[in-house]
């Protein structure tokens, strides 16, 4: 589909008689990759999962500000281009910073949201994630290898033991990607006013980017319709390494976009 910003694509999986849901992923990663840890709910829906733009892969490479609401209209673009009228919405790292935007930009399009270790909350400060994340990576550019690779990416996992898949990916990034530093800015309880779409957040406890707990504790005070909130007891950014955290998650979407 191409609108306002440029060509997008989006994947699509599962029967097309069942409820629909559209994931934006994380930034600095593969949408494929975040997908394959949603596979669980095609069981009970649809989904449409869209490359980011200016983000790896096959949507335009036209990068778009994370500070103003440019994200949202994109978002407004995909959801009229898969020709919704509301749609049922989650966010992944990044991607919760993008529908965050879109709760803000146009609120009366999402029918219910799931925020998952979500950006545009609570971020934060950007020189900690500079010094915790962008050192390890320089360190990796200046001195590519496995152990080097590790150790760019355990501040994430807070282990090293890190699977095939995920080190894949985030080698395949460094090398070929510019990656963005800089994530969606912290939406206001002003700015989400008129959002009033029932509303989940995921959050994980030792998360680097997004605090699990203040992440919890300020989406209590901006959204207006905070179904349930969650906190991955002592799990870190990408809980994607826990078979048991991506069942507690994707029962948790299940239950909530479900109404159960």
């Amino acid at each position: 589909m191409q609108k306002t910003f440029g060509y997008t694509n989006v994947l699509a999986a599962g029967s097309k008689e069942k409820e629909k849901l559209i994931i934006f992923h994380g930034g600095n990663s593969t949408n494929p990759y975040n997908l394959k840890f949603f596979l669980p709910l095609l069981k009970e829906f649809q989904i449409y999962a869209p490359d980011t733009i200016g983000h790896p892969g096959y949507s335009a490479q036209k990068v778009l500000s994370s500070k103003d609401y440019s994200y949202g209209q994109w978002a407004v673009d995909v959801i009229s281009g898969l020709n919704f009228k509301k749609a049922n919405c989650i966010g992944i790292s990044y991607g919760g910073g993008i529908l965050i935007r879109l709760a803000t930009y146009a609120p009366e399009i999402i029918n219910r949201a799931a925020f998952i270790v979500p950006s545009g909350i609570a971020n934060c400060p950007l020189v900690q994630v500079i010094v915790k994340l962008g050192l390890p990576m320089i360190k990796y550019r200046l001195l590519p290898g496995q152990e080097n690779l590790i150790g760019a990416i355990e501040p994430m996992t807070n282990s090293k033991e890190i699977d095939k898949g995920t080190l894949e990916m985030v080698e395949a990034v460094f090398k070929h990607v510019k990656v963005k530093a800089e994530m969606p800015r912290n939406a206001t309880k002003k700015e989400l006013e008129n959002f009033l779409a029932p509303t989940l957040v995921i959050a994980a406890e030792n998360d680097v980017l997004f605090p699990g707990e203040t992440v919890i504790k300020r989406a209590k005070e901006i959204f207006p319709n905070l179904t349930k909130a969650k906190l991955l007891s002592k799990s870190p950014h990408l809980f994607f390494q826990s078979k048991k955290d991506v069942e507690k998650v994707n029962n948790l979407i299940e239950d909530f976009f479900i109404d159960k």
